[in-house]
């Protein structure tokens, strides 16, 4: 039985301005899809992957990446250049936006990237303290990078100069509870396990990367100390301390979860490595 009555004709007229809402909706996204079409057309995939769409704009922001957990929210440029930074954790703090960085040129085509606003980030370095860290864009490329300071380390809170010392420690025989302890009375001994069950697995990794051809250290407890000794040959000529010399040669990638192998790109600022998060070279 159909109802007849006032309250039907309402449902009737709701239902059909929802309808209306649809059809507009849908003819402004088909408008949208073929204006961009127009522009730079639109291109599968989010940072390398197959899993969105995504309008590809000239003049549009760059890609973004939800893989990296670099840059506010959790999601970046899929690309992280380390900079050779002298400064310590407080003294680059202090500095806030006016903080000076070295211009960068594109790995892609070897123009110079043009600074590009930037995040927040905490960096734990006894205290936690908030960083800017700039970006930089290659107009030509649409692409953007963060410009993260040496002292830092791909998506871990704390700087390489808490964990190059600690892991140094751990190396040579001392508990992890007994050197987490040294560090702070509160800092979980569970992270600085975690920092050195990553060592062991990126291992190989990393003394592929630091020494391609000749002898490689042997053992992972080695390795730290082999790390260490390279840091203090490569930071002399750099001006930065001897784990800031290591996290730049490894492109901040020490610890980190997944990265390729970092390159190195010149700049006006000298040394500069290159990390793209990428699973599917990740070391095993």
């Amino acid at each position: 039985m159909v109802r007849r009555g006032r309250g039907s004709r309402f449902d009737v007229v709701l239902n059909l301005r929802r309808l209306a809402d649809l059809v507009f909706s849908m003819t402004q996204g088909l408008a949208r899809v073929a204006w961009a079409a127009s522009r730079g057309g639109v291109r599968r995939g989010c940072g390398g992957g197959d899993d969105c769409a995504v309008l590809n704009v000239q003049g549009a922001p760059p890609l973004k990446s939800s893989r990296s957990r670099e840059g506010p929210g959790g999601a970046l440029s899929p690309m992280a250049m380390i900079w050779p930074c002298g400064l310590s954790v407080e003294a680059y703090a202090a500095a806030g936006k006016d903080v000076v960085v070295p211009r960068a040129t594109c790995g892609t085509c070897g123009r110079p990237m043009a600074f590009w606003s930037g995040y927040w980030r905490s960096v734990r370095d006894g205290i936690v303290l908030r960083i800017w860290v700039k970006r930089c864009r290659c107009r030509p490329c649409r692409s953007s990078d963060a410009l993260l300071p040496s002292f830092c380390l791909l998506r871990r809170l704390d700087s390489v100069e808490v964990a190059g010392p600690a892991l140094m420690a751990v190396a040579a025989g001392a508990g992890t509870r007994r050197v987490a302890r040294g560090i702070d009375e509160l800092f979980a001994h569970t992270t600085l396990r975690g920092w050195w069950r990553q060592h062991r697995r990126r291992a190989g990794w990393v003394a592929g990367v630091l020494w391609p051809a000749g002898p490689r250290p042997v053992g992972d407890r080695e390795l730290v100390a082999a790390l260490q000794g390279f840091g203090e040959g490569l930071s002399v000529g750099l001006g930065v301390s001897t784990w800031a010399a290591v996290s730049l040669a490894l492109g901040g990638s020490w610890l980190s979860t997944n990265t390729t192998t970092p390159s190195k790109s010149p700049t006006d600022g000298g040394f500069m490595a290159v990390v793209a998060p990428n699973r599917a070279q990740a070391p095993p």
